[in-house]
C-alpha cells in the first residue's frame, strides 16, 4: 500500500526493512518503487521468515532473514539471483563491498561470500552480534556485550578489542578515511576510536535513550534513537559542536536513517518513515504505515527507486 508522493527525481528516496513485531510467522516479501511519473510496486516474494538485514550494491539487493539465509534480487525485475545457505540461525547484518559480502548471524558466526558467483568463501567464529562492517581486508562488528572486534578476513584471527560500551552496539560506520571508527550503543552513548591505537577519542551523549543508527554525511553526525528523536551534530576534529539540530516528530523509538543530498530519511517503531530538511530540523514528508503494520528496521538511499521490505507481506 502507497500513499502517491512527489520527489525530484534528483533528490534521494528511500530504502525501508520493517521487522515483524508479532510472533506470527507468514510469508515475507520484498517491494521496489519506482519513481518515473506515477510509483508502481514490484515485489519480490521468497523468505519463509521475517527480514533483519538489507544492502544495496551495484543494481542488486541483498536481504538476509530469520529464515537463515541471504537471498539475493535484482533491482530491475522481482526476481531471487541467489539463494546463500550456510547460516543456522537468524542472519542479524550484511554488509558488502565490490563482490565480497559478510554477514553476521546468532549462531555466532562470519561468513564472507562471493557475490558473483554465491559460494561460501569463509567462515569465521565471533560473538552474538546487532551490526558490522567491512573495510579493506577487515571486518568490524559490534557484539551484544558491548565490546567491538576487529577481525582479518583472511585469516579470521582477532586483531583487536574496542572496549568501553556499556551495552550492545547497535550501528557503526567507518569515518575519515578510515582512521576512525564511529559507533552507536544501547548505553546512550556515541563513540569515536581511533583505528592506529584502538583508543577512544571522544564520547558523544545527547540522546536519552539507546542510539540505535548513524550516520556521518558532510561532517556531520546524525544519529537515531530509542528516545523518540534524531539529531544532527557537526563533527570538528573528532568532537561534535553544540547541541546541533533536533529532529522530533516520531513517537516511537526511531530504528534506521539515511542521509542524501539535503534530505534526512528516518523510520521508527510508529510504522512511520519521515523524510527531514537536514539543515533545518523540518518535516518535509510523512509517510504512516497502516495500522498494525510492522516496526521499520532499516532505510537506505538511492536516486531513482524506492524499496520497502514489510515481513507481514502487507505494503
Amino acid at each position: 500500500r502507497f500513499e502517491t508522493f512527489q520527489l525530484d527525481v534528483t533528490s534521494p528516496t528511500l530504502s525501508v526493512m520493517a521487522q515483524e513485531s508479532s510472533g506470527a510467522r507468514r510469508s515475507r516479501t520484498d517491494a521496489v518503487w519506482i519513481h518515473s511519473g506515477s510509483p508502481h510496486c514490484c515485489v519480490y516474494s521468497g523468505h519463509s521468515d521475517s527480514v533483519i538485514c538489507l544492502h544495496g550494491t551495484r543494481g542488486k539487493l541483498i536481504s538476509g532473514s530469520v529464515d537463515s539465509t541471504i537471498r539475493v534480487w535484482s533491482t530491475s525485475q522481482p526476481t531471487c539471483e541467489a539463494v546463500l545457505e550456510g547460516h543456522t540461525d537468524w542472519v542479524r547484518c550484511i554488509d558488502c563491498r565490490g563482490s565480497t559480502i559478510v554477514s553476521g548471524s546468532d549462531d555466532c558466526t562470519i561468513k564472507i561470500w562471493d557475490l558473483d558467483s554465491g559460494k561460501l568463501m569463509k567462515s569465521i567464529e565471533a560473538k552474538s552480534m546487532n551490526c558490522l562492517q567491512l573495510f579493506g581486508d577487515v571486518v568490524f562488528y559490534g557484539s551484544e556485550e558491548g565490546s567491538i572486534f576487529i577481525l582479518d578476513v583472511e585469516t579470521g584471527q582477532q586483531l583487536a578489542a574496542l572496549t568501553g560500551h556499556s551495552q550492545s552496539i547497535n550501528c557503526m560506520q567507518i569515518w575519515d578515511e578510515g582512521e576512525v571508527l564511529v559507533t552507536g550503543s544501547g548505553d546512550c552513548t556515541v563513540r569515536f576510536w581511533s583505528l592506529a591505537n584502538h583508543q577512544c577519542l571522544y564520547i558523544y551523549q545527547h540522546h536519552s535513550f539507546s542510539v540505535n543508527c548513524l550516520c556521518i554525511a558532510d561532517s556531520t553526525l546524525f544519529t537515531g534513537s530509542g528516545d523518540c528523536t534524531l539529531r544532527a551534530i557537526k563533527i570538528s576534529n573528532n568532537q561534535t559542536d553544540g547541541e546541533g539540530i533536533s529532529f522530533s516528530g516520531h513517537t516511537s523509538p526511531v530504528f534506521c536513517l539515511h542521509v542524501k543530498n539535503e534530505l534526512l530519511f528516518s523510520g521508527a517503531g510508529d510504522c512511520s518513515v519521515r523524510v527531514w530538511n537536514k539543515m533545518t530540523g523540518e518535516c518535509v514528508l510523512h509517510l504512516p504505515g497502516s495500522p498494525g503494520t510492522s516496526d521499520i528496521m532499516r532505510a537506505t538511499g538511492h536516486m531513482d527507486w524506492v524499496n520497502a521490505i514489510w515481513p507481514d507481506g502487507e505494503v
